[in-house]
Order: structure tokens, then C-alpha cells, then sequence
């Protein structure tokens, strides 16, 4: 069975206090018929494992890169744009490898600007590229030109069905 939306602090306290007051799991799916029965008694049943109705933290390997230095990489790169990779990770005492960094700095929305000399180079290549002729194409020779005859009968289409061949009278003739 597929994982629903979670639900939200609010609704989850109103089951509670529901549970609290007497009602029983089905009594409240029938009052918020779109929660099925069975999340109602996990969610009456896990209360106590929760502070003030709130979200538990999710298991699994926690963040490598602290808030701190996330929002240390942020201040960095807003300040100074053009910092390297290598003063980056200094700037957050080598927590992290260089691909896990840039990834975190995506994140952030967060680009580094490249070095002008490589937004030049790439603007010269991109001017050449533009400058440069287009290929000629070359027609192959012919030592006449085609002519074309129409031939035209007297006789009716047939009317065997609708298309271009079926039509004596539309038959062009290619005479080299």
C-alpha cells in the first residue's frame, strides 16, 4: 500500500483529543472519513512518543553538512562570487568532498560565476563559429535538363477509389 500525505500536527491533536473525550478509532473515521481507521490507532497509539504534537525526525543517515556550514558555504559565495572550489572548502573546514559541496551550493541556488577569461574564450568560439561560411552544396551535373510531358487521355476516371495513381489523366511523364 502506498504512503499517503502525513498527517498534519493539527489534525493529529484533534484525533487525540477526540480519543481523550471517549470516542473510539471508528467514531472518529466517521467523523474524518478520508483517514482510514488504521492511522487513526497508530496515531492515538504513538502520541506519547511525540513533543506537543509535532513531527518525529525521520531515521536514516543524517546530513553530512551541518546548518552552520550550509549557511556558512551561503555568505561565501553571496559575498564572492568567483571563489574557488578549493576556498570554498576551506571555508567550511574540509567537512565535506568538492562534488557534495557544489551539489549543497546548487541547492543554496547559489552559483559560482565562471572566470572571465573562460566566458571570453567561449565568446570568441562562439563568434567564429557564427563568422564562419556556411557549407556549399554542389548540384550534380546533368548534361540535359529533364523535361516533362503530360499525357492526357480522353478516357473517364475510374472510380474504383479516391488517390493520385488511379487518375489516367494525372500521369506525368519524366523524359530525360
Amino acid at each position: 500500500m502506498a504512503r499517503g500525505q502525513e498527517l498534519t500536527p493539527q489534525l493529529r491533536s484533534c484525533i487525540c483529543e477526540l480519543h481523550s473525550i471517549g470516542w473510539g478509532a471508528k467514531r472518529i473515521h466517521r467523523k474524518h472519513p478520508d483517514i482510514p481507521v488504521g492511522t487513526i490507532r497508530t496515531t492515538i497509539a504513538r502520541e506519547h512518543l511525540r513533543d506537543n504534537s509535532g513531527t518525529r525526525p525521520r531515521s536514516g543517515r543524517p546530513q553530512k553538512l551541518t546548518e552552520e556550514n550550509r549557511n556558512r558555504l551561503r555568505e561565501v559565495l553571496t559575498s564572492n562570487p568567483k571563489v574557488t572550489n578549493k576556498e570554498l572548502l576551506e571555508a567550511i573546514g574540509y567537512a565535506v568532498q568538492k562534488r557534495t559541496m557544489q551539489r549543497v551550493a546548487q541547492e543554496l541556488n547559489v552559483e559560482k560565476k565562471k572566470e572571465q577569461k573562460e566566458q571570453k574564450g567561449q565568446q570568441k568560439k562562439r563568434a567564429e563559429s557564427e563568422s564562419a561560411p556556411a557549407p556549399a552544396f554542389t548540384s550534380i551535373p546533368t548534361s540535359e535538363p529533364a523535361s516533362i510531358d503530360l499525357v492526357h487521355t480522353s478516357d473517364p476516371a475510374p472510380t474504383s477509389g479516391p488517390g493520385p495513381t488511379d487518375n489516367p489523366a494525372a500521369v506525368v511523364d519524366l523524359v530525360t
